[in-house]
């Protein structure tokens, strides 16, 4: 099986087990969001973002570490075992000190309980089983499949049980610590490889994971600065509608495209010497990616009051217009998945932190003369910061790469036309339907959906010489062939 295929075969695993993830994660949500308040998902949202920005202090690239070189020993999966465990446990004790100090700082009291659990997430994480990374480096995601399977049932059932009994926040909490502490557990009973304490080939690891640190601390806080920054210039309910509507506009980017972005570093790595197969997986990536998105991204754009009234009820309806805004953060999530890993590969990886740094301080120094603003126009601004900075890696990598800059131009045209066309005689034929409220969103998604795909494929039929549209073309081919087949062995 050739290297472009096993990415694919990857992607497929990996979008199975994020369908499934983000299928629980959906109905979770929706039912949560009936039965509890948004101050109760800003306490929840206020919790995790602190959290989550120790865990990235403490976040050592081991598994990049893994994936990324060439040969791989019992010693090396030890070694980054072992720096895992004492490094994330000594950033969970400073957390611990700290959690008096931060719920001071921001005012907010109610927000110490739910810390101190949730902080035990830092020293579960460190416990899996790192012989998982060795099915990471092989393209081989099934067990993960398995592991998602069972962790989020489990923790789905949970978190539904107490939402309807305790009736607060503390059921999403107990909820995100099960969803962690569950598939490390299992872990240990997929892969046979149990690892030991070892720091014998610390050195190695540690001049990777410098960078790395930096690198993880400056990309969270680009990415959750805006966040981060809400929680000073507004109550908890508006933390918590905005934060769950980031969540929103994050899905198709967690569960379509991080699946096919994630096997990208073990093929960009392997393609890293040879710049014409390098240039052609990038482009190709590219093209695929937002091929996928964009329909979604115009959907969420133009429907968003009748997808927020369907997914939450209307008591998020008021603040829906965020949603709409947030879908350039969606696209710019899309496309810097790609570019990041293309440049870890060519070992870029300090470029990435200055990289990091610089684009989140031009968004710091914006953000905050936005105080005393509505959320409305702090989303706005947040949002188009976001999409000018992944425009500009872009161009960075396709310098980089000395590939064509209207070649790639031209393939990311592509979706984009594609998704206004369609839209365009959607909005027509829409009207002339008279529908309103969830039946205008189930026909216009529908005849969207089919609009797409005609003018999409229209457009390839017309521009057809590019390599990667080709390639596009034999692997629809092939998998439909196999979906087919499949389908009928099945009956």
């Amino acid at each position: 099986m050739s290297l472009s295929d096993r990415s694919i075969k990857s992607s497929m695993w990996i979008l199975a087990m994020g369908l499934f993830q983000r299928g629980a994660g959906i109905i979770s949500m929706i039912i949560l969001a009936r039965l509890l308040s948004p101050i109760d998902f800003g306490i929840v949202a206020l919790a995790t973002i602190l959290v989550f920005l120790f865990d990235t202090l403490s976040h050592l690239g081991n598994k990049q570490y893994i994936i990324s070189i060439e040969n791989v020993t019992d010693d090396d999966l030890n070694t980054a075992w072992s720096l895992n465990i004492v490094f994330k446990s000594v950033v969970w004790i400073i957390f611990l000190f700290a959690i008096p100090f931060i719920a001071d700082y921001m005012a907010k009291p109610e927000i110490a309980a739910p810390l101190y659990l949730l902080s035990l997430l830092l020293p579960i994480q460190a416990m899996g089983n790192p012989g998982l990374w060795l099915y990471l480096r092989e393209l081989n995601y099934r067990p993960f499949v398995k592991v998602t399977i069972v962790s989020k049932t489990i923790s789905f059932a949970v978190v539904i049980t107490l939402a309807f009994t305790l009736k607060n926040y503390w059921a999403m909490i107990i909820g995100t610590l099960l969803g962690y502490l569950i598939p490390v557990i299992y872990s240990y009973f997929i892969h046979p490889f149990r690892p030991s304490i070892s720091f014998k080939n610390t050195t190695l690891q540690r001049k990777y994971s410098q960078w790395i640190i930096l690198k993880g601390l400056a990309g969270y806080s680009r990415s959750q600065f805006d966040s981060i920054l809400i929680t000073k210039f507004f109550d908890l309910k508006i933390i918590g509608v905005y934060t769950m509507f980031k969540n929103i506009s994050a899905i198709p980017g967690q569960q379509i495209i991080l699946p096919l972005i994630e096997p990208l570093l073990s093929v960009f790595s392997k393609s890293k010497n040879d710049n014409v197969n390098l240039s052609y997986q990038f482009n190709l990536s590219l093209f695929v990616v937002l091929t996928l998105i964009m329909p979604v991204a115009t959907l969420m754009y133009t429907f968003h009051f009748e997808i927020i009234q369907l997914v939450l009820g209307t008591q998020w309806t008021e603040y829906s217009s965020l949603l709409a805004a947030m879908v350039f953060l969606l696209i710019s999530i899309s496309i810097s998945g790609i570019l990041t890993q293309i440049l870890i590969a060519l070992g870029k990886v300090k470029f990435i932190f200055y990289y990091d740094v610089l684009s989140f301080l031009v968004a710091a120094v914006i953000l905050i003369f936005l105080q005393g603003q509505s959320i409305e126009t702090f989303t706005w601004v947040r949002s188009l910061i976001a999409i000018s900075t992944s425009a500009f890696l872009l161009l960075f990598v396709i310098l980089q790469l000395k590939t064509s800059f209207i070649h790639s131009l031209l393939l990311i045209l592509i979706p984009i036309t594609s998704s206004l066309i369609a839209i365009y005689l959607t909005n027509i034929i829409a009207a002339l339907l008279k529908t309103t409220g969830i039946l205008e969103l189930i026909i216009s998604s529908t005849l969207f959906g089919i609009l797409y795909i005609v003018v999409f494929f229209t457009i390839l039929n017309i521009h057809n010489k590019p390599q990667e549209i080709i390639q596009l073309k034999i692997l629809l081919k092939k998998y439909s062939t196999s979906l087919t087949s499949k389908i009928k062995v099945s009956k």
